[in-house]
């Protein structure tokens, strides 16, 4: 009894094994079988075709899609056959000689009942290709005369020119610049025997470009390699290849149409409506299929983007940053001078860094803590990705910040105005005119001891202040000279002390330019002269000598200061 309790748990194990094996196997063969058929663009709006068993059962949010690797956005999927859409097809028909007539009339067959069970809004071009390629019948013209074509179509040329047919759907497609669902049939041996015309790279370039699969149906099997290298192309452009006997062309092509058809529509957006003008690859992950795939095509439509971003939110973050909100990725976020934060009073304060957390967010940073109050963002050179580059609509918005309390002297300004400040300023010049008055009546500044001090005040033999009754003194006779002028004559009594310089508060004032403002000191002691140069920036010379301390002053000699020459002549005075 025991004996058989384990071999039936053997065989439930077994068979519960074998499901699960299964299971897998019929998973991964679902799995297998799901290709990205065609990608269609016109930026930003993108759409891709999906073909194969499960489509119906794909879920956009289990779907990732990249251009190159830049994340798209999945808007919805949808069955193909759900969006009214019509499909412009390409039929290609072999005319060489290397098909046997039966082959090539089960072709002529097929084709024309796959043309009878075209829907309404599909289109059709019917080429043949062979030592030349021609555009055989379009939809029209009316199936009775394809009808006619048909009948008197023989595969009698020498050549195959099957990679130069495709070149030229690739190039109709070109012309066709829209997102209409293309599709292009080649019924052939796979077989291209001529050289000089478009190769098979050539071919599969121009395609790509076009976003155009091509499906194949072959028939023959003289030509292994022709077949296997036809296959690796139809395959590399989104499509797929089948094998038929003569007599089973019509039902390879009722298939291959029933596959296009069953597709599913997968409908994305990207960032901005820029184009590379080449191939790019769009890369396709479906997360729960654990399946990746992957398709190059061309980016050369686009929309016109004629709206302007704008900023949709100036946040305040701690003391001294912003965050800036764009309505759309902008470029130039990261250079700080493009922004400036103006206060009431319109002073401009550019931040110190400027990081940029997305392509339509900005935090800036600072220098200083926010003051309260009402400020004016302005943005320079800031605009938005797309092939426009569109600057923002508005440059300046307002923005309301708290911080520290205004100083003292902006509120002053903003309780008094400017007419406080005007009366502040008349108070301290009627101060300066006092102050420069009672120097003007102490006969002027002296420096003693490293110390300013009033002229009248100095105790000492620099400048002092005597009753001119109680001393002796001389006449002095001046002769003043500077540069080519003629000498000008002045006379004056000396009791005590003369200062000379370009300040007006000398007892004689000289417009020099090269003296400083007091200059230097004539004295009167003991019936002798003595002059002292005060710390001038030039110095004083006497008769062409520059001197240092106080020195003994003869008759005639001849000061200079600056640019000025002074010539003393002196008699003593009762």
């Amino acid at each position: 009894m025991g004996y058989m309790k384990r071999k039936t748990g053997f065989l439930i194990a077994v068979i519960m094994l074998l499901f699960y094996i299964e299971c897998i196997t019929v998973n991964a063969d679902v799995v297998s079988d799901l290709e990205i058929e065609q990608v269609v663009t016109r930026m930003p709006e993108i759409k891709a075709y999906i073909t194969g068993t499960g489509v119906t059962d794909l879920n956009a949010e289990k779907i990732q899609v990249y251009k190159e690797e830049n994340l798209l956005t999945i808007q919805e999927i949808k069955k193909f056959q759900d969006t009214g859409e019509g499909i412009r097809y390409y039929l290609l028909l072999d005319i060489s000689g290397s098909m046997t007539p039966e082959e090539f009339q089960a072709f002529k067959t097929a084709a024309l009942t796959f043309v009878q069970q075209l829907q309404d809004q599909d289109e059709i071009s019917i080429i043949t290709f062979g030592d030349a390629v021609n555009i055989l019948w379009n939809k029209n013209e009316g199936i009775g005369a394809l009808n006619e074509r048909l009948q008197t179509l023989s595969n009698d040329n020498m050549n195959t020119q099957l990679f130069e047919a495709l070149s030229q759907v690739g190039d109709l497609c070109q012309q066709q610049a829209d997102m209409t669902r293309k599709c292009a049939i080649i019924l052939s041996d796979g077989v291209d025997d001529i050289k000089g015309m478009a190769t098979e790279n050539e071919a599969k370039q121009k395609l790509e470009e076009a976003g155009v699969p091509v499906y194949g149906i072959a028939v023959g099997d003289d030509n292994k390699e022709g077949v296997d290298r036809f296959g690796e192309l139809v395959r590399g452009t989104g499509g797929e290849l089948y094998l038929a006997q003569t007599e089973t062309v019509g039902t390879q092509l009722s298939q291959l149409s029933e596959r296009v058809k069953n597709a599913a529509v997968l409908y994305m957006k990207a960032d901005n409506n820029v184009v590379s003008r080449g191939l790019e690859t769009v890369r396709f992950e479906f997360l729960d299929l654990n399946l990746k795939k992957e398709l190059q095509t061309g980016f050369y439509q686009w929309t016109p983007d004629n709206t302007q971003p704008e900023i949709t939110e100036v946040t305040q973050i701690g003391k001294n940053q912003l965050e800036v909100n764009f309505s759309e990725p902008v470029t130039g976020l990261n250079e700080s001078d493009n922004f400036e934060l103006a206060d009431v009073d319109g002073k401009e304060t550019v931040p110190e860094g400027a990081a940029s957390e997305s392509a339509n967010v900005v935090k800036l940073t600072f220098a200083d803590n926010f003051i309260e109050g009402s400020y004016t963002l302005e943005c320079h050179n800031i605009k938005d990705t797309s092939m426009e580059t569109n600057p923002l609509k508005e440059t300046t918005t307002e923005v309301s910040l708290t911080g520290e309390k205004p100083s003292k002297i902006k509120e002053f300004l903003k309780t008094w105005g400017w007419l406080g400040v005007l009366a502040g300023l008349v108070i301290l010049v009627i101060i300066i005119l006092l102050i420069y008055r009672k120097i003007k009546k102490n006969k002027g500044v002296l420096v003693v001891d490293e110390k300013l001090t009033l002229a009248s005040n100095v105790k000492n033999n620099v400048h002092q202040v005597v009753d001119v009754q109680e001393k002796e003194g001389v006449h002095l006779v001046i002769s003043i000279t500077s540069g080519h002028s003629d000498p000008v004559e002045l006379q004056r009594d000396l009791y005590d002390s003369l200062i000379v310089g370009r300040s007006d508060i000398c007892e004689l004032c000289v417009a020099d330019n090269r003296m400083s403002k007091q200059h230097f000191v004539i004295e009167y002691e003991e019936g002798d002269i003595y002059i002292t140069d005060l710390d001038s920036t030039n110095g004083t010379m006497i008769n062409g000598i520059r001197i240092g301390e106080r020195q003994k002053l003869n008759n005639d000699d001849i000061v200079t200061a600056g640019n000025t020459d002074f010539r003393f002549r002196w008699e003593e005075t009762e």
